[in-house]
């Protein structure tokens, strides 16, 4: 599963979640890179590039996370052939990826040999993260539920847009029950208030953690309405499997995922192609323009492709987001 925790590097704090790395477990990888700033791909010395690694960079570029490094670890259980070796599959990787110059740092725990620089570099990607002043209504993708005793429900995640503080209501989707929020914590510390881009976690009142999962979203009452079909730029990866018309595959975005129908308007994807086409999802979820996701095989291991909403339409039947010109209609 996901796992969490943070650290203050001078005067910044790092929030951290660690992603699994096996094939059996890309559902939860993917609900862990939702919202990240910075992505630290972690290469091992004494085994090399692996199916995993180059599936982890394909979803980080994918997904449009803006900056990338690699720690190369357990360097202390290999040789320096063997490690340039590696680093030039790493460049090359990177390169086709999107993220040119990557650094490298060649780490271990047990020497300590590395730690120091690849600190310097996170703070200095850090620095290059802007906070601008929370714009939009509060939106949170959950990742984590559970019930606290005396305190009832907890859902944690990472605050997309807006600000949260206690005392404010805010609408649970797609149930769509609306609750208040009795406490807001931001590291384990009680705050005032948390805003768009902080590790959030929010003690809910009038609802049970067993009716808010994750997938589930916390927004602000009445201003989202979830979509069972959008219209979406799709990239299929350079190689990804033929994918025919009308073929059920697995929707992933925000913290969540579903089962949909993938209408091209025509024939079958390859690898490699860029097309607009239509997702119809199995149950109505919340898509609004711009936003990222991954496609999977249902039962496959990677994805296939990645993409983005261009346009959606709404429960009430209005069409939001770009005008696209497409044969199927939503």
């Amino acid at each position: 599963d996901l796992g969490f925790t943070w650290f203050d590097l001078d005067d910044h704090r790092l929030a951290v979640i660690d992603v699994p790395g096996h094939e059996q477990y890309i559902a939860n990888m993917l609900s862990g890179v939702a919202a990240i700033d910075i992505g630290l791909l972690v290469v091992a010395a004494d085994e090399g590039v692996a199916l995993q690694t180059r599936e982890h960079l394909a979803i980080l570029a994918s997904l449009r996370v803006p900056r990338l490094l690699v720690a190369m670890t357990k360097t202390d259980l290999s040789d320096e052939v063997t490690m340039e070796i590696i680093e030039e599959d790493i460049r090359e990787l990177t390169q086709q990826a999107g993220y040119p110059d990557v650094v490298i740092h060649r780490v271990s725990v047990k020497t300590e040999t590395g730690i120091e620089d690849l600190k310097e570099s996170l703070h200095s990607l850090t620095a290059q993260v802007e906070r601008d002043e929370p714009a939009g209504p509060f939106r949170m993708p959950v990742d984590r539920s559970f019930s606290v005793p005396g305190r009832g429900c907890v859902v944690a995640g990472t605050i997309w847009q807006g600000r949260v503080a206690p005392g404010d209501r805010v609408q649970v989707l797609p149930s769509g029950e609306t609750v208040r929020v009795r406490d807001v914590e931001v590291h384990g510390d009680e705050a005032e208030s948390s805003e768009a881009g902080f590790r959030t976690a929010l003690n809910l009142a009038g609802i049970s953690h067993t009716d808010v999962s994750r997938g589930s979203e916390l927004v602000a009452p009445g201003l989202y309405q979830p979509s069972e079909r959008c219209v979406a730029e799709i990239r299929m990866y350079g190689d990804a499997p033929e994918i025919a018309n009308g073929r059920i595959i697995r929707l992933h975005t925000a913290a969540g995922s579903c089962e949909a129908k993938l209408l091209t308007g025509g024939g079958s994807l390859s690898a490699g192609d860029d097309v607009v086409a239509v997702l119809r999802c199995e149950h109505p979820v919340l898509l609004t323009p711009g936003q990222p996701f991954l496609l999977r095989r249902p039962g496959a291991s990677g994805p296939f492709a990645g993409g983005w909403v261009l346009a959606r339409r709404r429960l009430d039947g209005h069409r939001t987001g770009a005008l696209i010109a497409f044969g199927t209609a939503l």
